[in-house]
């Protein structure tokens, strides 16, 4: 049961969910095309050299680039400090490189990771509440004749009849129905 509350909190939402990763391949799009156009030299992705050593190169495209800062974003939780040139404080760029890294990992490593993160526990709750709810309709409504607890109760006590439990137990008993 357990298992399948986890598949259900992922399913469940499954159109919010697309909708936020939606939103932050667009928002990756939208930052490293920025970033291509006024920090070219800044955005570098790792390589592997023909002796073996890694090395560092500057992204070619901006293609290139959004494929390898969204894996490396969903990887590192939208970390993307070290793939990022340092900037230089004092040069030209320093303040908008500093707006350009901030929001970057506000919006996508704060706010759209915490979205998803949002609705999911939003829907453990959903689940959650619908057990108790299903657990509290079995326990004061009797499944055959759909008569609840109190009402039982009140019309018994007029009738001196067995109390809800025992017409539970033995008149109207679901194993008995389903036996027949």
């Amino acid at each position: 049961p357990i298992i399948a509350d986890i598949i259900k909190s992922i399913t469940s939402p499954a159109r919010a969910l697309l909708l936020v990763f939606y939103l932050f391949c667009v928002t990756t799009f939208i930052w490293v095309s920025f970033g291509m156009t006024r920090f070219h030299s800044s955005l570098m992705v790792p390589t592997l050299n023909e002796d073996g050593t890694t090395g560092e190169k500057i992204c070619g495209h901006t293609i290139q680039c959004f494929y390898f800062i969204f894996h490396e974003a969903l990887s590192d939780q939208a970390k993307m400090k070290q793939f990022l040139a340092p900037a230089h404080v004092g040069s030209e760029d320093f303040p908008m490189r500093v707006i350009f890294d901030v929001v970057y990992v506000v919006w996508v490593g704060i706010i759209l990771l915490n979205v998803i993160t949002g609705l999911m526990v939003d829907t453990f709750g959903r689940i959650r509440e619908e057990k108790q709810s299903r657990a509290i309709s079995l326990a004061n409504e009797c499944f055959v004749c759909g008569i609840s607890r109190q009402n039982y109760d009140d019309l018994a006590i007029l009738n001196e009849a067995p109390s809800f439990d025992k017409h539970i137990a033995e008149e109207h008993n679901p194993w008995i129905y389903l036996h027949y």
